[in-house]
């Protein structure tokens, strides 16, 4: 039975590049064991770089649109604030193809010379979580949209921080209400590592 809270997080970059792009925008939130909203934070990032403009296209950056930026280390400590600070330490960590919101929160910490709000924490990444469907051809592709369609949830922002973050959230409580025996039927495979994704989550957080 999973009883930690969860905190959901979704970043927007100025590429791909750990070394070479930066965060641009942050969206969080936590919630409880059954999916209830407890806290949120979102904000945009100043860049230090110029940004790249396919990049920009993607997330919608402009200098206009982010004249109340914030720098990225103020950013990183009112999410901590926001969403760690003085709540109970056991919380597991989610994001859409977590290794990247994951590879780019520890870089920016480490040029930041801070201690990430997350350092120790249990990720699980809802990119994994679907592959027995994409396995089985019930999902088109990994990607967050299509897990939208295939969940029938509306991304009211997609390729923003908090549209997105906010789809992953619903995307991952979607999964986690589907019964064991109901997932194995849509994945349509059968004593396999794959075949229970909530029995995997329960694995990971039963770790922490």
């Amino acid at each position: 039975m999973i009883t930690q809270d969860h905190i959901f997080i979704d970043l927007e970059t100025s590429g791909f590049d750990l070394d070479a792009h930066e965060i641009l925008e942050i969206g969080a939130i936590r919630t409880d064991s059954k999916g209830n909203i407890l806290a949120s934070y979102s904000d945009k990032i100043q860049p230090t770089k110029d940004v790249d403009e396919q990049a920009a296209r993607v997330n919608g950056y402009t200098k206009e649109a982010w004249a109340s930026a914030v720098p990225l280390a103020t950013a990183l400590e009112t999410m901590r604030k926001v969403l760690v600070e003085g709540r109970d330490d056991k919380v597991v960590v989610v994001a859409h193809f977590a290794d990247f919101d994951r590879g780019f929160l520890r870089v920016a910490c480490e040029k930041a010379s801070i201690k990430s709000p997350f350092e120790g924490r249990a990720w699980i990444c809802t990119g994994q979580l679907v592959w027995p469907l994409a396995f089985s051809g019930l999902l088109k592709s990994r990607k967050l949209s299509s897990l939208c369609d295939y969940f029938g949830i509306v991304n009211n922002a997609p390729h923003t921080a908090t549209g997105d973050v906010t789809a992953t959230a619903e995307v991952y409580w979607a999964i986690m209400r589907r019964s064991i025996p109901a997932l194995k039927a849509e994945s349509m495979i059968h004593d396999s590592k794959y075949g229970g994704m909530v029995e995997s989550v329960t694995r990971i957080i039963s770790g922490l």
